[in-house]
């Protein structure tokens, strides 16, 4: 079963808004405000308490160096390789 991406509190707090009388609109509003905090605004913990955009521009040098130690796979041995493991 897949989990959900809110918590239990944070479901039970969207149905009391909505028993409230706060319309689609207004929440539709309220939760683009709070997606685009979460993704560009607040730190992460899982992110060494980076936001998202540290995160990618002290990871930027690392994947511009990691580039050139990836695998050519424009060989034909390498294809062959593949081919079998597919079969």
């Amino acid at each position: 079963m897949r989990k959900s991406r809110f918590s239990e509190e944070q479901i039970i707090g969207i149905l009391k808004e909505h028993q409230a009388g706060i319309g689609a609109k207004e929440f539709c509003r309220k939760l683009a405000l709070w997606r685009n905090d979460y993704n560009t605004v607040r730190p992460h913990s899982s992110l060494g308490n980076k936001t998202p955009a540290e995160a990618r521009r002290a990871r930027s040098p690392q994947i511009a160096q990691a580039s050139g130690a990836l695998a050519q796979t424009e060989t034909h041995e390498y294809q062959n390789q593949t081919r079998r493991l597919s079969l």
